[in-house]
């Protein structure tokens, strides 16, 4: 196959190459066998072994653990011994690179001698742009992968040299955000990183490769007829045996679908599902279920492919992800699965990506597991340079080398218009098969079928024939599953061609021909072998006379292509035939190139793809070879193959219909033929109806190359319409003109018969009716039985009623009719089936005459266990329930009798009871019966009453249980009682069960049949052993609260005076927060329930694995009860969980799973509780601080002599004893009499232990704690606080849960900068808050206690997701005056900019969006409630909290001023005069108040004599002069000495309401203000005339007058309600604050009315916009951001440019048409406003929406009433909000318009009113609808 990608874009100039690299050219890259062929591009590796340039690269490595990541290419492919060598030397060579390359981690140095002696020809390190995604390494990243602004989700994979433990801690420790590890076994995390971060990350030694985070998985049909299965020709598998079929129905073969339903209630699977799907009951995942295996239970015409298939269920992926344990667990050996990612996005089209790698690893480790994937539904996209629907295959997934890659045909012929196309990127062959995949009929909820067309539907198609190919090599095989690459090939191979002649990018090897595919199978035409590098394997076939193709297939399974690697194929093994005469013949290739695509294959050598087929049309009998060359075996010793080969008869055979099928009157029917061979002539279609005597011609002269007749053009509707005449003798004929024909068998034709149920119903009864066949024989009845219909009666033809009696009260039952034809008595179609629960019904009449039932076993009631309050006894009455079914009472007497475990049955007798119609009576033996002995029995009742005609329910059958209660004793810490429950049989129960299969101490309730109890679920659930107890729901439901309770005897145990304890594995699988989450113990079954323990409080993360729960102190928990209780023979422990949904998998949904209980008694636990001092926030610390501990004494006597200790930093050890004597069951504080040397600030652990002796239980004998020693600052009134963090982190740090805090340069994408300088404190400094965080951000300590008026100013940030009146996130200050003891500092409506919320819970914090500009935050101190003097060790903690939804870019911290405010800034109206004060030089400062506030201050070291100051204050719109806004205030100063020869400093102050008016004004568009105080610098203005000094810039007109100090040189420090601006100026004058001072920055002047953005006839945007003002202007660019992920990282491109009108002072109209095609998504367009001197500014932005790259979602959910729907509609779009009550009942309604923008919605059912349950949300916009489920709490 040539090869002929397409090259990658890259951007030269932005990336820098290894130095052992160089950018190839086109002709290096085509002469060179030393190409290496990366993701990145292909680079030509310089030939660099030598001692001089090993000992650089020594030298420059990157390590991590002593490793370095690197490529090394050899001048030719190791030897394993050569591997082996180099492996020894350090070296570990790992994946393959082309060419003739690998990647390779190195331990510790390179060895040049290792290198040479192995041929090692060059090495790289790669950079970071190779080890990228190209989408990454240039920033066009995928919209999917950007969830959070300035962040992009991506997945890395690191070498198998390192260790997981290793790489998820390092990423930890560098603080990168781990979103899930599932793919850790295959070496795969996924993180959530700024995108400022990527090349950090990516040029890490343990990072192989990093990609963009595919995007979510989706379903892939667009919005079962048998000709689904007719069309790949499995029909005649399924069929009969007696009519030519192989009666495959998919028989002990298990099939997992990945997909997007549970569909459990519905029939067609019954008895055939394991279901592991967490998700509600939706259609596609249902229908594709059902095309592979459903068993057409309601309607028979809906049979899926495999009807007696075991279906597995899972969500999308991760059906795979859990492969191994269903494979393990269940024998699962095919998945199907229906879905993609990036579905729309021609740039991951076709992308080979760590998916791939999963998938390709999957294959080769599961040996037997054969996957399936849709090729997508992208046919109709076009991605250039392509033609036509060509690369549309979707990327990851079905982008894998070893899986099955399925299109989608057209029943009618050719393929379907929206199947996706290939190649895949390096050019493979994608689809390799395509099968019928439009207008399907399956199933679909509500018990119901529907059509759906797309891969979707192909894809399950393969599956299910599959299923039959596995069951009939099982059949052949002893049971024994086949290989997963046999599957494959055989189903490639059996491809008949369509399209162009061989493979092809449309159908791949053709549409799945499973009848030619279980031939090659049945006769063995398949080889399976192992070729080693450098051999060549040969093997004969005989090819027999009279065939029309020998097809011969080569496939192999090849290894995993490298993550770096552009070209996948590993192992290289190529294909020969060789006739009796002639030349060998090599496999059919295509060309790759995109102008080449649609070219015929030809014969050639194929070093691309892992399959190669070689077809000989109409060979010469005879003996023919097949050869197999090792061309380059580059990953492992060997490589396994399969070859298949099928010997194609010259033949026509009719397919469909081939016998015993059923049609109705008026059916279309699809008539399907194979005809292989030349001469190809005319067909001639013919029918019968009375066996072939007659024959009716359908069609003449049907075209050669047509295999079915169903014309839609020119004739839409000509296909075979069934006549409406009843017959069994129907017969279909095909004839290839002057050559063969084939002819069916016979067939049943039929009137349409409908079945309903009867008027007259009866308990226990099903009594079913239908409409007469007037030609029918007779009819049958039917009933579901296990997993199919199966025959319960045969009736007459005068007969149209039947009643199935004895059924269950408490079961579903369906049940359906077929006539029977003709005098073979043949079965017609059956009649749709009907179901009912026989619980009602009037009995009237004669359908229950007579017919009584014996209804229940009232005694014994149920089980019971020895010692305790439930044993049964050896007198236990046996009484029972007898009902009258009829409607009139009985008559005569009623024997009874019953037999208990096979004994001798006792019999009495009920004379004439005459039990009323439809009555009961309830009747006790006079023989009791003796239960009192351990063991099982079996209670049979029996009732029998002259003339009952139903026998099937006189008699029920009761087992119960005396369950033994063995004495617990001799148990402690290292020799506990201990459950793991691996003694389990595998069971579940959706009932309450006393006493578990083998588990007999253990019981298990529900409060209603949702409710469920497992002992497995999959291989690796359980902590230990195989087996655990997991509680869920066994369904998605409104709520169940189920309890697992185990009972103990424990009597030889007192609770007074001997301490036993209880613990438990347990894991988390998704749970809520629920009172039934805890467990509960009691010291008998009698007593009352006390609760021991909260489970969901102390429960883990659902990724985090089993956790240990506490050491229950159970002992205590008794004697503390009210009244105290005490352990006896039934003492029991209860876990409890409340469920909504399963415990699908380990991953998460919902419930607990429970394993390793243990009971144990331990002696004198003397536990070390907590170390109390230093605290862990502690300052000032000595040289011998004072080390303070708790210690508990669990034993019940006062203990003394206890041996304690401690270590500070893993140093030696303190020793002392606690002489003491401490009480029985009590705490007991010691401070060690040895301090600890603490003196420096910094980081310590310290660790402290107890060592009593005779203490048994040693789990809590110690504990540790980290804490902070920080300097304590005194700060006065003359020596204030200010730290602005350049120097350092100022001895301030972050802690707390899920902690984002940061300490550098902010590089978020709205918080981009610092305050003052480049430094400050953020959460996450390039990104945004995490998830459900609660961190802190401590402070140093400060002593204030002498300061007058103590303040608190800080400059801030904000960018804090705002829920309106609810509380999702925010941000708050707290101090504490000892570190211990933490109190909310200041209040809503205190300070400055200070909290901004106030809830009505009390509740006070700061919750504000895109107030990102600095701005000062200020709260006096005295609002701390103690006296100064108190305040001598006063410390802060800045708090950020942020609930589980949407996160921002949070909080940042800087310039943190603590100072004595006893004055504030002026805040008046202008100064009528001015303020006077001497400035006689020196060190202090000079303030000029007025009215007792601050105006000016000023230092000066030389004298400035007496000084005048003046503030005025603008009381207009904001000043502007020469497009230029200046702040409101400004101030004059005016000293005697006005020269001096030393700066003076001056402070200028200023309020923060004055600057926002600044920031905010608006008027002049292209007139530049500040965006932040920080911004403003002082202009300042000298004239020799005082008097123009004076408040206004109009008359400033001296020349040279102006000066401009820049804000780099200006201090702005946060202070009161505003700030001053600090400065250095030598003479004085009149000061201004500006942005940038006069003629700074030429202003654009340009007036802008307005600018739209509008959509136009559903695919254009016009663009329109309106200037009323313009001046030097050149043009206006359009600019567009394609998607939210551009627009949130500023990514805009130019799609336009519009010339300016000219110079005007009116208004000018422009517009401008956007019409690209294949618009998607957001778009967002803003104007660049282009001057004629280059300068420019931009408009507003205007968001146009086409398709919703947003997942509209709720969350939190469940939650306590308030949720959030986060959505983006087009601008001014209206939407409707619905909540619904569990009746339907409209609860709740909200209307909003969109913007355009992402939006979000306060759902509020917090109302009284409102009760906890489930609700149904319903979000309505253009007449479409999308609904949510809420679950309030």
């Amino acid at each position: 196959m040539r090869f002929n990608p397409i090259p990658l874009i890259t951007f030269c100039l932005l990336v820098s190459f290894s130095s052992l690299a160089q950018i190839a050219n086109p002709q290096t890259e085509v002469a060179s066998r030393y190409n290496l062929s990366l993701k990145s591009g292909t680079i030509i590796l310089e030939k660099n072994i030598t001692a001089e340039k090993v000992n650089s690269f020594n030298r420059s490595l990157a390590r991590s653990t002593d490793k370095s990541f690197v490529i090394i290419q050899f001048e030719k492919i190791p030897t394993q011994l050569e591997r082996q060598q180099l492996l020894q030397a350090g070296i570990e060579l790992l994946d393959y690179v082309p060419n003739n390359a690998y990647t390779a981690t190195i331990n510790g140095n390179l060895d040049i001698t290792s290198l040479s002696q192995t041929k090692a020809r060059g090495i790289v390190e790669l950079t970071a742009f190779q080890k990228m995604s190209v989408d990454l390494a240039v920033g066009n990243f995928r919209p999917s992968a950007v969830k959070v602004v300035g962040t992009v989700d991506v997945r890395i994979s690191f070498p198998k040299s390192y260790l997981y433990e290793t790489v998820i801690n390092d990423l930890k420790n560098k603080n990168f955000d781990i979103i899930n590890s599932e793919y850790k076994e295959y070496r795969i995390i996924s993180l959530r990183i700024s995108t400022q971060r990527l090349a950090e990350l990516a040029l890490l030694p343990f990072i192989e490769y990093v990609e963009s985070m595919p995007g979510e998985d989706e379903t892939l049909s667009p919005f079962w007829t048998n000709w689904g299965r007719d069309g790949v020709r499995s029909s005649i598998l399924t069929a009969p045996i007696s009519q030519g079929g192989k009666n495959l129905k998919g028989s002990g073969v298990v099939v997992g679908v990945g997909d997007n339903a549970d569909f459990q209630l519905h029939t067609d699977f019954s008895n055939r599902l394991i279901n592991r799907a967490d998700i509600a009951y939706n259609y596609h995942g249902t229908h594709v279920a059902g095309i592979v295996g459903g068993a057409g239970i309601i309607n028979e015409l809906r049979t899926g492919f495999a009807p007696k298939a075991t279906i597995l269920s899972q969500v999308f992926h991760k059906v795979f992800t859990n492969a191994p344990a269903y494979v393990a667990d269940h024998g699962m050996v095919i998945t199907n699965n229906s879905y993609g990612n990036d579905i729309s996005d021609c740039k991951t089209f076709g992308l080979y990506d760590l998916y791939s790698k999963i998938l390709d690893d999957q294959a080769l480790n599961l040996v037997n597991l054969q996957t399936l994937f849709s090729a997508g539904n992208s046919g109709l996209k076009k991605c250039g340079p392509f033609p036509d629907s060509f690369r549309t295959v979707l990327g990851g997934y079905q982008a894998a080398k070893n899986i099955i890659t399925v299109g989608n045909a057209s029943p009618f012929g050719g393929i379907y218009r929206s199947s996706s196309r290939g190649p895949v990127r390096d050019g493979r062959v994608k689809p390799e098969i395509v099968s019928i995949g439009a207008f399907i009929e399956s199933t679909v909820p509500l018990q119901g079928y529907g059509e759906n067309t797309g891969t979707s539907m192909a894809s399950p198609a393969i599956a299910g024939g599959l299923a039959l190919l596995y069951e009939k090599y099982k059949l052949q095989n002893a049971g024994a599953n086949p290989k997963n690459g046999l599957m494959k090939a055989l189903v490639c191979n059996s491809g008949d061609d369509w399209g162009n002649p061989g493979p092809d990018f449309t159908y791949g090897f053709g549409i799945a021909n499973f009848s030619r595919a279980v031939d090659m199978l049945e006769n063995n035409r398949f080889v399976t072998g192992n070729i080693t590098s450098g051999m060549d394997n040969i093997g004969p076939i005989t090819v027999p006379a009279g065939t029309a193709e020998l097809k011969v297939m080569l496939y192999w399974n090849d290894p995993a292509a490298a993550p770096v690697s552009f070209q996948t194929l590993v192992n290289d093994l190529d294909l020969e035939v060789i006739p009796p005469v002639g030349p060998a013949v090599l496999p059919l290739v295509l060309d790759t190139a995109y102008n080449q695509v649609k070219n015929y294959a030809h014969n050639g050598v194929d070093n691309i793809n892992n399959i190669e087929q070689v077809v000989i049309k109409n060979p010469v009998a005879g003996d023919y070879n097949f050869k197999i060359k090792a061309t380059n075996i580059t990953q492992n010793p060997s490589q396994d193959y399969y070859i298949v080969y099928d010997f194609v008869p010259t033949e026509t055979k009719l397919v469909a219909p081939i016998g015993g099928e059923t049609y109705l009157y008026g059916e279309s029917m699809m008539v399907y033929w194979d005809s292989y061979g030349t001469p190809q002539n005319l067909f001639t279609l013919r029918y019968s109806l009375d066996n072939g005597t007659n024959w009716i011609t359908l069609k003449n002269n049907i075209g050669p190359e047509k295999r079915q007749y169903a014309y839609i053009s020119p004739n839409p509707t000509e296909w075979f319409v069934i006549p409406s005449v009843t017959t069994d003798q129907a017969r279909v004929r095909i004839i290839r003109n002057g050559v063969d024909s084939s002819t069916s068998l016979p067939f049943v034709i039929s009137d349409t018969i409908t079945a309903s149920l009867s008027t007259v119903q009866c308990e226990g009864y099903f009594s079913i009716d239908w409409t007469r066949e007037p030609a029918a024989t007779g009819y049958e009845v039917m009933m579901l039985r296990g997993d199919e219909m199966v025959s319960v009666a045969t009736v007459p033809n005068t007969e149209l009623t039947y009643t199935i009696s004895g059924l269950s009260k408490d079961s579903v039952y369906w049940a359906s009719v077929r006539p029977l034809i003709g005098l073979s008595k043949s079965p017609g179609r059956r009649a749709i089936a009907v179901s009912r629960i026989p619980n009602t019904g009037t009995c009237v009449g004669v359908i229950s005459d007579n017919d009584i039932k014996l209804d229940s076993i009232l005694s014994p009631v149920k089980s019971g266990r020895l010692l305790t309050s439930t044993a049964l006894g050896n007198n236990t009455p046996v009484t029972i329930r007898i009902k009258n079914l009829d409607d009139v009472p009985t008559s005569g007497d009623i024997i009874v009798s019953y037999i208990l475990n096979a004994g001798l049955p006792v019999v009495e007798t009920i004379l004439n009871p005459a039990i009323a119609g439809g009555g009961i009576l309830d009747f006790s033996f006079i023989a009791p019966v003796n239960l009192s002995i351990a063991g099982t029995y079996t209670l049979v009742a029996t009732i029998s009453q002259a003339g009952d005609p139903v026998s099937a329910n006189n008699s029920k059958t009761k087992i119960v249980k005396q369950l033994l209660n063995p004495s617990i004793t001799g148990i402690i810490p290292v020799s506990p009682f201990i459950d793991n429950f691996d003694a389990a049989t595998i069971q579940s129960y959706n009932t309450p069960e006393i006493g578990l299969t083998a588990l007999d101490r253990y019981d298990f309730v529900n409060s209603n049949s949702n409710g469920r109890i497992r002992t497995f679920i999959n291989t690796g659930i359980a902590y230990s052993g195989n087996r655990a107890i997991t509680l869920d729901a066994s369904i998605n439901n409104a709520g169940t609260t189920d309890s697992l309770t185990g009972t103990y005897n424990l009597a030889t145990y007192d609770a007074a005076t001997e301490d036993l304890r209880l613990d438990f594995r347990f894991k988390n699988h998704g749970q809520v927060d629920n009172g039934a989450n805890k467990v509960w113990i009691r010291g008998s079954d009698m007593g009352n329930w006390v609760e021991a323990y909260d489970l969901y409080a102390n429960q883990k993360d659902v990724d985090a694995g089993y956790k240990l729960s506490s050491s229950i102190e159970v002992s205590d928990v008794l004697r503390n009860a009210f009244p105290p209780q005490n352990f006896t023979t039934s003492f029991q422990v209860r876990w409890g969980q409340y469920g909504q949904t399963l415990a699908a998998d380990n991953s998460g949904s919902a419930g607990y799973t429970f394993d390793d209980v243990r009971l144990y008694k331990v002696t004198d636990d003397i536990q070390m509780l907590s170390v109390d001092t230093p605290i862990v926030n502690s300052c000032n610390l000595s040289a011998s601080t004072p080390v303070k501990i708790t210690i508990h004494n669990s034993a019940n006597t006062a203990i003394s002599n206890i041996p304690v200790r401690y270590k500070i930093n893993g140093g030696s050890w303190v020793d002392e004893v606690i002489n003491t004597a401490v009480g029985a069951n009590s705490n007991f504080q010691y401070t060690f009499s040895t301090g600890a040397n603490l003196l420096a600030t910094g980081s310590y652990l310290i660790e402290a232990e107890v060592m009593y002796p005779s203490d048994d239980y040693h789990a809590n004998d110690t504990t540790s704690v980290s804490f902070v020693n920080t300097p304590l600052i005194v700060v006065t009134n003359a020596t204030p606080y200010l730290q602005n963090f350049e120097t350092d982190n100022g001895n301030w740090y972050g802690a707390g849960k899920n902690s984002s805090w940061e300490y550098g340069t902010p590089a978020s994408y709205k918080i981009n900068r610092a305050a003052s300088g480049s430094k400050a404190w953020k959460t996450r400094l390039a990104g945004n808050y995490n998830d459900s965080e609660k961190s802190y951000l401590y402070s140093p300590c400060f002593d204030v206690s002498s300061m007058t008026a103590p303040t608190l100013s800080f400059s801030l940030s904000l960018d804090i997701e705002d829920c309106g009146t609810s509380l999702c996130d925010g941000a708050f200050v707290e101090y504490s005056l000892d570190g211990k003891l933490w109190d909310t500092l200041g209040a809503y409506g205190q300070g400055t900019n200070w909290y901004n919320k106030d809830y009505a819970s009390g509740i006070e914090l700061l919750s504000i969006q895109d107030y990102h500009r600095w701005h000062v935050a200020t709260i006096p101190l005295s609002s701390i409630p103690y006296s100064l003097s108190a305040l001598t060790q006063l410390r802060f903690r800045f708090v950020m909290y942020s609930d589980a939804g949407v996160s921002r870019e949070g909080i940042g911290v800087d310039d943190i001023h603590i100072y004595s405010n006893t004055a504030g800034i002026y805040d008046g109206i202008t100064m009528g005069s001015s303020v006077n004060a001497a400035i006689p030089g020196g060190t202090g400062w000079v303030d000029f108040l007025s009215g007792g506030k601050l105006v000016a201050s000023v230092k000066s070291t030389v004298a400035m004599g007496s000084t005048d100051v003046q503030t005025y204050i603008h009381t207009g719109s904001t000043r502007l002069s020469n497009f230029q806004f200046y702040h409101n205030r400004n101030i004059t100063i005016k000293p005697a000495i006005t020269g001096l020869a030393v700066p003076a400093i001056v402070r200028f102050y200023f309020l923060d309401s004055e600057t926002e008016s600044l920031i905010n004004t608006t008027g002049c568009s292209y007139c530049t203000r500040p965006e932040m105080a920080y911004q403003l610098g002082v202009t300042k203005y000298s004239d020799a005339d005082d008097s123009k000094e004076n408040g206004t810039i109009d008359d400033n007109n001296t020349p040279g007058g102006f000066t401009f100090i820049n804000s780099s040189n200006t201090k702005i420090i946060p202070f009161d309600k505003g700030y001053y601006a600090e400065f250095e100026v030598k003479d004085f004058s009149e000061f201004w604050l500006s942005d940038g001072g006069l003629n700074k920055n030429t202003p654009l002047p340009l007036k802008l009315l307005s600018f739209t953005a509008k959509k136009q006839n559903g695919k254009d945007v016009l663009a329109e916009w309106t200037t009323g003002e313009e001046y030097n202007i050149s043009r206006f660019e359009i600019e567009v951001a394609k998607g939210n992920s551009d627009y949130q990282l500023n990514r805009f491109t130019r799609i336009g440019s519009v010339n300016s009108q000219g110079n005007s002072n009116g208004e000018h109209r422009y517009s401008f048409t956007d019409l690209e095609i294949n618009k998607s998504d957001v778009r967002y367009y803003r104007l660049k406003i282009i001057e004629a001197d280059g300068s420019f500014s931009y408009s507003a932005i205007r968001p146009v929406v086409f398709t919703n790259d947003v997942q509209w979602q709720v969350y939190p959910n469940p939650s306590a009433g308030v949720f959030y729907l986060t959505y983006q509609l087009a601008d001014r779009e209206s939407l409707t909000v619905r909540v619904y009550d569990a009746t339907g009942k409209t609860i709740k309604q909200y209307s909003s318009n969109a913007t355009g923008f992402l939006q979000k919605m306060v759902i509020d059912l917090q109302a009284g009113g409102v009760p906890s349950g489930l609700y149904m949300l319903e979000a309505e916009t253009g007449g479409k609808k999308q609904f949510f489920k809420l679950l309030k709490q």
